[in-house]
């Protein structure tokens, strides 16, 4: 089980994403998050607005998942990776397991 993060500065992109994910079984379910990302631009912080999608699936379709989102977004790509689920509380895999197509 993962973790998987899509970010990007295009909220309505992420949408976008989210609902094809959910509609094709890929994810269990989706978090969006509207957060800052900190830079250093000529000694300075500079916080950069951005939008992040946390959607937990089945490790085995991380690839499936980033080759779908390449195939039906003509738009920049979202940044994509996952963090791995070490462990998490049995009924939080069933429904992982439940809501995402079989591998």
């Amino acid at each position: 089980m993962i973790l998987m993060h899509i970010s990007s500065p295009n909220q309505e992109l992420l949408q976008q994403v989210a609902k094809l994910l959910l509609k094709e079984n890929l994810v269990a379910d989706v978090r969006f998050d509207d957060i800052r990302r900190l830079s250093l631009q000529q000694e300075n912080l500079v916080m950069v607005p951005r939008y992040l999608l946390a959607c937990k699936t089945k490790a085995l379709l991380f690839n499936t998942i980033v080759e779908y989102i390449r195939e039906h977004i003509t738009q920049e790509l979202p940044e994509m990776y996952a963090l791995p689920l070490v462990m998490c509380e049995k009924s939080q895999e069933e429904l992982i397991r439940s809501r995402t197509r079989a591998v």
